[in-house]
């Protein structure tokens, strides 16, 4: 079964293909490891197979990083993902310092008054990972309205658990018991608000973003720019760099930098905006009784 969702750098931007259409550029197949041919879905390359037996297809390789990708397949057809209507995330922000240093944030949305209770004082606990250090806060810090923030430490994890003195199965509507946080291999911030990206996220030329590696930026492209802003260290081998990065024009190579990022980049980049009826809007929240939305 054939990879549906394909693409190739053409000129000025990822243009969708065929196996049919791939297999008349190279008849004799491509490696992943070319860096021609790219699944749109998760952002990783892809095999094309020179047909032989059967016809040319696409397909995942085998030494691909992540395996999460809906549409990697096995011999029988079905799909290697199941949908967990539970999974879901919580917002997280990245806060410059006065001192040259930095922490991270999870931003918690307020819960039913119903669900807390009335009595006793209820505590969250963030834990980074499989660390010992915990973050201990009073429910009592929540904004009635909108989003708190709660500072997770300077050293950032690549999952967070979240727990409380409540009923923690009726919270995970809510709150996720654990959240997927800061990638070692690097993780983008929008440097205007602070907040991660999502997966596959819309980066533009001439915006900048903060990107935090737990390894040196070691890149050459004239078309990225980056700057140094801070680092954290804990530990000899746990040492974080925080850059700010831009990309200042549209090109293959720039494309690629982000996509290895999980990012796509765009000159340009979708814009949503309600124009009916009237709405009250938060932060991660538009409240209203209907939605129209105009492009």
């Amino acid at each position: 079964m054939s990879l549906t969702h394909v693409c190739m750098w053409s000129g000025h931007g990822w243009k969708r293909v065929t196996a049919y259409d791939a297999a008349k550029m190279f008849p004799y197949g491509v490696s992943a490891y070319s860096g021609l041919f790219m699944c749109d879905i998760c952002g990783q390359y892809v095999t094309l197979t020179n047909g032989g037996i059967r016809d040319p297809y696409f397909k995942h390789s085998s030494e691909e990083k992540s395996k999460d990708c809906p549409e990697r397949t096995f011999a029988n057809g079905t799909y290697a993902t199941t949908f967990n209507e539970q999974i879901h995330g919580l917002p997280i922000k990245l806060i410059l310092r006065s001192d040259k240093r930095f922490e991270i944030a999870l931003g918690f949305f307020s819960l039913p008054s119903d669900l807390i209770g009335k009595k006793g004082k209820h505590t969250i606990i963030i834990q980074g990972g499989n660390s010992s250090q915990k973050f201990q806060y009073s429910l009592e810090r929540l904004n009635l309205n909108g989003i708190t923030y709660l500072s997770a430490g300077e050293i950032p994890f690549d999952t967070y658990k979240i727990s409380c003195s409540f009923d923690t199965q009726k919270v995970q509507s809510y709150w996720p018991s654990m959240i997927q946080g800061i990638s070692g291999n690097g993780t983008l911030f929008d440097k205007e608000t602070g907040k991660k990206l999502p997966e596959d996220a819309d980066v533009s030329v001439g915006h900048a973003y903060y990107l935090i590696a737990k390894r040196g930026c070691m890149f050459n492209n004239p078309y990225i720019s980056k700057k140094l802003i801070c680092t954290s260290t804990n530990g000899y081998f746990n040492t974080w760099y925080v850059y700010e990065v831009q990309a200042t024009k549209y090109d293959e190579n720039s494309a690629r930098f982000f996509l290895d990022l999980h990012a796509r980049l765009t000159d340009h980049p979708v814009k949503l905006f309600p124009i009916w009826p009237e709405f009250i809007e938060y932060p991660y929240r538009v409240i209203t009784n209907e939605m129209d939305f105009h492009r």
